[in-house]
């Protein structure tokens, strides 16, 4: 009998590492970890709620972070496809504001428009900054 280790604990035949089973490289215990679920009696649907939902959710937060972040500076469809000026989004007043009268740039109102525009982002950064470096680092690390 072989000893063998994972990110996850000790194996104490060869045969049950995950490198020997359909294991993907990236998630190397996975397998082990929906079976030893299974083995305890879990559904499929505890499985998924408290195995793998745990394991993909920074993945999943830094994600909804970026589609947030590029819907919300979302220019070109605006620009594109709103014609009425009451249904522009914050982007397009800005521009519409920064090109001014004659080439005239009230940047008063300029910079106090940037506020509101940038702030919902960094305050959802600042909340979610746990989950998005984690999603960051957890495919840096070796397997």
């Amino acid at each position: 009998m072989t000893v063998s280790s994972c990110s996850t604990g000790t194996f104490r035949d060869s045969r049950l590492h995950p490198k020997n089973s359909s294991a993907t490289p990236s998630t190397p215990c996975l397998r082990n970890w929906k079976d030893a679920a299974r083995i305890d009696g879990a559904s499929s649907l505890v499985i998924f709620r408290r195995v793998m939902l745990p394991i993909v959710r920074p993945t999943v937060i830094t994600v909804a972070l970026f589609a947030f972040l590029a819907a919300w500076n979302e220019f070109l469809a605006a620009v594109v496809l709103l014609s009425k000026s009451e249904n522009e989004t914050l982007p397009v007043i800005l521009l519409n504001v920064q090109l001014g009268n004659v080439g005239t740039v009230d940047w008063g109102a300029l910079e106090a428009g940037t506020t509101p525009a940038f702030l919902p982002c960094v305050l959802l950064y600042l909340t979610l900054q746990r989950y998005y470096l984690t999603g960051f680092t957890a495919g840096a690390v070796k397997a």
